[in-house]
């Protein structure tokens, strides 16, 4: 069956000079989204429907190395930067006192994420052979950081990120150049504070991707509460080799060994290269709400092949497996360039940014294809 099209409806470079690197897309309101930039590590605010920019703000970091919503605040971004500082910023004011807290964590920093509660986790490049996750409560944002993790990577650590919906506010997740996926419980015992280090007191399972980690997170697959493969959540990481290994989420502890039986081969999905015929993995989105399962999006840049494709991922049959027929294309990808982000946006369509010029490009159905 051949895949769903969209094609494109419109393209801008976010009025940046040529040549500049379009990074990262974040949610901002209904009707608008951000833009992290290469062009003076800027941040650049614009139209969901025309790309049309709206505010820009030049020198957001000395290198902007991450940019996200920050749910817990109405038109709030977060972002992280090679000057060791986590920024939050209120795009309800005008740019010049948008910057409404810093955080200086000591070390570059590699990655930001929020959760629905105002939580923030940071992951740190290695500096003295120690690198860093770094959790603050949303109560306690811009203070001594809840929790710091020096010892569960040893490596940069590439990517951190929350479980969604109430579950953001006890589960962390980090991925490292180490090629583990850590997930922490950072509602651990307040009474076991001083008894031991913060690794040993909250991290809860590590999954080995096998090579440095480009994404991790959670997914469900359905079919109730945690436990046996194939219900519940599971932990997932794709490496920088495209490779996607997922292991069973263990609630349960005391059900490790079991669990992590029970999900080897049933979450051991591989290098996605040959199965979706593409050359790199850009993200792996959860699908909302109650949904489950993930969509992969996945990118090719040769020529007679330039295109990103979102495949969706789900459980059937015992394992995790994708499914074809049901893709997404967006035909033309960005050409020779490589795509770093897609936004999926039900009234809008689809954007995705490349890895340079020329910019943003906004995407329809094609005729006669169906909805997704």
């Amino acid at each position: 069956m051949p895949p769903r099209t969209f094609h494109r409806t419109s393209a801008s470079d976010l009025s940046t000079p040529p040549g500049t690197y379009i990074y990262t897309l974040a949610p901002l309101s209904a009707t608008h989204l951000a833009a992290s930039t290469s062009s003076s590590s800027s941040l650049v605010t614009f139209s969901k429907s025309t790309l049309t920019p709206v505010a820009t703000i030049p020198h957001a970091h000395t290198n902007i190395t991450s940019l996200s919503a920050y749910p817990a605040s109405p038109q709030t971004l977060l972002t992280s930067g090679t000057d060791g500082l986590i920024k939050l910023w209120d795009l309800r004011c005008s740019p010049p006192a948008a910057q409404a807290s810093k955080i200086n964590v000591g070390a570059p920093a590699l990655c930001a994420s929020a959760n629905a509660q105002g939580g923030i986790i940071a992951g740190t490049e290695m500096q003295d052979r120690v690198s860093r996750v770094c959790v603050w409560d949303g109560r306690m944002v811009g203070e001594k950081p809840t929790w710091v993790f020096a010892e569960s990577h040893g490596d940069d650590v590439s990517f951190v990120g929350f479980a969604g919906g109430e579950e953001g506010e006890r589960w962390g997740v980090s991925g490292g150049m180490d090629g583990l996926v850590s997930v922490f419980d950072l509602l651990a015992e307040k009474e076991a504070r001083g008894k031991g280090d913060d690794d040993e007191r909250a991290l809860w399972q590590v999954v080995n991707v096998g090579a440095s980690v480009h994404r991790a997170g959670f997914l469900n697959a359905g079919g109730g509460g945690g436990g046996a493969a194939g219900k519940g959540e599971w932990v997932f990481g794709v490496s920088t080799d495209e490779s996607l290994v997922l292991r069973s989420f263990n609630h349960a502890p005391g059900r490790e060994e079991e669990e992590d039986a029970a999900g080897e081969v049933a979450g051991d999905v591989g290098d996605v290269r040959k199965r979706l015929d593409c050359e790199y993995v850009v993200d792996v989105l959860r699908v909302g709400g109650t949904g489950t399962g993930g969509i992969v999006v996945a990118g090719n840049k040769e020529f007679g092949k330039q295109r990103v494709d979102l495949i969706p991922l789900g459980w059937a049959g015992g394992r995790w497996g994708f499914t074809s027929e049901d893709k997404v294309r967006l035909q033309g990808g960005h050409g020779e360039e490589v795509c770093r982000g897609v936004w999926v946006d039900d009234d809008v369509g689809l954007l995705s940014s490349p890895l340079s010029s020329p910019g943003l490009r906004r995407r329809r159905r094609g005729k006669g294809t169906d909805g997704w």
